[in-house]
């Protein structure tokens, strides 16, 4: 994990050392593959996000759908653009490891189900959660509840 400045500190000098600027991200396969398929951090360097992606935005989960093939979307066009552009979300191997993690749950049979399965990726296992336990929850969300 890494520390990302939402906003850039290129361009928000003063928000440098302001924690309600910092979070956390993946280090986007920034040391193993070539920079147009870098993601996350590494990509957005000195870009800016959508307001309504930002991190620390309360309604930034609402803003993204994911299919059951492992993309990212949004009914919002300015937002599909930094999630392709500025974020590389959609690159083809997060997209294969989302399809991969989602595969299981893609059937699950009631709403009661489906919300015990959330609470279930809500909790952490020995101080971790776990791996796109993000995208398991949006996805049964937005198909269930």
């Amino acid at each position: 994990m890494r520390i990302d400045h939402v906003d850039p500190r290129s361009s928000h000098k003063e928000k440098i050392f302001d924690y309600h600027n910092l979070v956390g991200s993946c280090f986007g396969n920034e040391k193993a593959l070539p920079p147009r398929d870098i993601h996350c951090d590494p990509r957005k360097d000195r870009l800016s996000l959508h307001a309504d992606l930002k991190p620390t935005n309360p309604n930034c989960e609402n803003q993204l759908l994911v299919t059951s093939e492992g993309q990212v979307v949004s009914k919002s066009l300015e937002v599909s653009a930094s999630v392709e552009e500025v974020l590389n979300l959609n690159h083809k191997s997060l997209k294969i490891s989302r399809k991969k993690a989602l595969v299981g749950f893609l059937d699950v049979g009631s709403t009661d189900e489906a919300l015990a399965l959330i609470a279930g990726f809500e909790e952490k296992k020995d101080e971790k959660f776990e791996p796109f336990c993000g995208i398991i929850i949006t996805y049964l969300r937005q198909e269930y509840l």
